[in-house]
């Protein structure tokens, strides 16, 4: 009778115990950190790298850094940065030119070179350094550097879509880790300067993922945080519902204004589009300029207004192309809390809002919580070996994720090489099929090579003369019948067709007051030599050398972690 009395009392003291949230937490942290570490450390460390990226690519290019700086010129000189841009290339567009200490290169030592984005006619955007004083060219390269790679990498790890929401869902796992250490280990405040080096080797890595913890818990929230909201904007894209994180769409150029300025008018000087634009608004310290590729396309300026926590383009100007009239202007004070937490996540989250000082310090801490991550993978894969079997439940997926997530960095391992490989410089340029004489304009018709008009072929219109072309529309009709719309910058635009080379084939242009004209001419397509495309991008030596050295760290992680797997596997078993 005792007995089932005893056994009554022991089933009513194990139904009423209460859960053990401190093993719970300890054990969903360690979870986290075995199952999940690796690709946690891949996002964090090459998080850590983008944000002294533009620096790296400034330490390895020369034409990046301004080696004189004339004594009596203080301000930039936009028209003579636009002049020599379109001095070395003739058929290119200058898109945008940032100064320095743009927030896209929030670096600005003095003596730092301005860049400009150049399209060119093969299809590439060339990186261009100009002297921003004195307008000279320092040299140019294609559009991947040290920047692109560590920022393609660590938002999308070269995977597209796919890779955008692995990236960000490990937010939450960054977060809920940081949530269940702190909570987990009491005592935190007196931890702060307490790290034993004696011991076992599991306790003095113990101390150092305590204390390395602790101490970069703030970065590690404020990572984990901007990083949710990055998920956020992915999710609102996907359903068609950005518009709801940033503010109201500003002004555009009036259309219907447009035929009062006749079939080719001229731009105003780059100088004379920042002087307005600093008129109307004279606190913001100027680091954009792009110039309209067409005459219904703002000029667009911005820069920074005071507020080091918001992008540049927070704080934005548009002009009319063809009076420099100041259409619409926005200022990040203005801004509503979800826009301006839009504006405010990239600052934030890489560590630009205060300069160069700033950058330096989201670096060591980025180091930091890299190695958290890698000594709390330690530390748990050794306690896993002395567990006892009954608290080994949450351990033992380990292998299976780490088997998961080394094949997933495989195939982002090849899908990294060909991302990079798509960076290559085209080194064929168009070829000249045809010349028209439209109304007022005179074009010349190129197609890309290679050439394939049955197949269907990309074909450009460059429109000669000076000024912008002013049209509403253009279309190349074929000898069959086929209307195909031109589309792109009024300079050249461009479309893909089929056509029959020889044949006729007609140009027609409608004016901005509705009338319309047209050209028959026939396209024929010369025999040229085509030249086997580059297999990497053109980029200075430097950043090859940068690339290696994050691919053999990368290498060498997975491979310390994959011994340690095999080796807890064997000593459990």
């Amino acid at each position: 009778m005792s007995t089932d009395t005893d056994r009554e009392r022991s089933i009513e003291v194990r139904v009423t115990r209460r859960p053990n949230w401190r093993k719970i937490l300890f054990e969903l942290h360690g979870w986290i950190g075995l199952n999940l570490g690796l690709i946690l450390f891949v996002v964090c460390l090459s998080g850590t790298f983008a944000t002294l990226s533009d620096e790296i690519d400034m330490l390895i290019d020369p034409a990046r850094r301004v080696d004189t700086r004339p004594s009596d010129i203080t301000e930039y000189d936009w028209t003579a940065m636009m002049s020599n841009l379109e001095t070395s290339f003739p058929d290119g567009a200058v898109q945008t030119i940032y100064a320095p200490g743009a927030s896209s290169r929030p670096t600005d030592r003095g003596m730092t070179a301005a860049l400009a984005f150049v399209a060119v006619p093969s299809g590439e955007t060339r990186k261009v350094s100009v002297n921003p004083y004195t307008g000279e060219v320092l040299g140019h390269t294609g559009f991947f550097n040290v920047e692109r790679f560590f920022r393609t990498f660590h938002r999308r790890l070269f995977d597209g879509a796919r890779g955008i929401l692995i990236v960000t869902l490990t937010s939450f796992f960054l977060l809920a880790s940081a949530i269940t250490g702190f909570t987990f280990y009491g005592g935190w405040l007196r931890q702060l300067l307490t790290l034993k080096l004696f011991g076992t080797r599991r306790r003095r890595w113990s101390d150092l993922h305590k204390v390395a913890g602790i101490w970069g818990l703030p970065f590690t929230l404020i990572i984990a945080i901007t990083g949710i909201y990055y998920f956020v904007e992915v999710s609102y894209q996907r359903l068609g519902a950005y518009q709801q994180l940033v503010s109201a769409p500003m002004a555009q150029v009036d259309v219907s204004s447009l035929a009062a300025f006749g079939p080719q008018p001229s731009l105003l000087t780059p100088n004379r589009y920042v002087e307005l634009a600093q008129e109307s608004f004279p606190e913001l310290d100027i680091k954009t300029l792009r110039i309209s590729q067409s005459p219904s396309q703002v000029v667009y300026v911005d820069g920074r207004g005071g507020d080091p926590f918001t992008r540049d383009r927070a704080d934005k100007i548009h002009l009319h192309p063809l009076t420099g009239e100041i259409i619409d202007v926005q200022r990040s004070s203005d801004l509503g809390i979800v826009p301006y937490m839009t504006e405010a996540v990239d600052p934030i989250h890489f560590g630009y809002f205060g300069g160069l000082a700033t950058q330096i310090l989201w670096f060591v801490l980025g180091l930091l919580l890299s190695f958290s991550i890698l000594s709390g993978m330690y530390v748990w894969l050794v306690r896993s070996i002395t567990a006892r079997k009954q608290q080994q439940g949450l351990l033992r997926g380990a292998p299976i994720s780490a088997a998961i997530t080394i094949t997933y960095l495989t195939l982002a391992g090849f899908s990294t090489t060909n991302g990079i490989r798509a960076y290559s410089s085209p080194v064929n340029k168009p070829i000249t099929i045809g010349s028209v004489k439209v109304g007022p304009w005179s074009a010349r018709l190129d197609c890309s090579v290679p050439c394939r008009p049955e197949e269907g072929a990309r074909v450009s219109a460059r429109f000669l003369g000076s000024g912008l072309p002013n049209y509403e529309r253009v279309e190349l009709v074929t000898a069959e019948g086929s209307v195909s719309r031109m589309t792109g910058p009024a300079w050249r635009p461009r479309t893909e067709l089929e056509f029959t080379p020889g044949e006729e084939s007609i140009v027609r242009v409608t004016g901005r007051d509705g009338q319309i004209h047209q050209s028959v001419f026939t396209m024929t397509i010369p025999d040229v030599n085509i030249e086997k495309p580059a297999t990497w991008p053109d980029t200075p030596q430097g950043v090859w050398w940068v690339l290696i050295g994050f691919g053999l760290l990368m290498l060498g992680s997975i491979v310390v972690w994959l011994g340690m797997i095999i080796r807890v596997s064997r000593e459990r078993n």
